[in-house]
């Protein structure tokens, strides 16, 4: 993108700075990829709330910057999920409150485990989908991976 033919390419090389919009990126979640890409650990939460995750989930994949947020995505669905088995498949239901509803919650806490790679809660998320609901949730503007949303 920014070499070649791309226009921010061109302008950097013009100008010398390149100004790139990043369209429904969400400004926290931003902030917080970007400090651990520039090793900015110390500035980075302990804990984030769920919500807080799935921006970072979102912009993660929108960025395609899985690698680098892994240790500390790991890091934040373990305190979220407290990495125990029986917490795995309500963990979404412990954070379903507020003006999000259960489906929205499921499919959102199945996003965080897609994106991160978190198997374990992945398993979990879904076998809780196949189990609980009884009709489709909506998870078409969901970073999912293909393969899952066929299960």
């Amino acid at each position: 993108m920014l070499s070649g033919r791309w226009d921010e390419g061109r302008s950097l090389a013009a100008n010398g700075k390149v100004e790139i919009k990043l369209k429904d990126t969400h400004p926290f979640a931003l902030g917080i990829i970007l400090n651990v890409a520039h090793l900015k650990f110390r500035q980075l939460p302990k804990k984030l709330t769920w919500e807080q995750l799935l921006e970072v989930a979102v912009v993660t994949d929108y960025l395609h910057c899985h690698e680098v947020m892994g240790p500390f995505a790991t890091m934040w669905i373990d305190d979220l999920w407290q990495c125990q088995k029986p917490y795995y498949g309500y963990g979404y239901r412990r954070h379903a409150s507020g003006s999000l509803g259960l489906k929205t919650k499921l499919a959102g806490s199945i996003t965080i485990a897609s994106v991160f790679q978190a198997t374990t809660v992945l398993n979990y998320m879904i076998k809780d989908a196949i189990g609980d609901l009884e009709s489709d949730f909506d998870t078409e503007d969901m970073p999912i991976a293909a393969d899952i949303k066929g299960q």
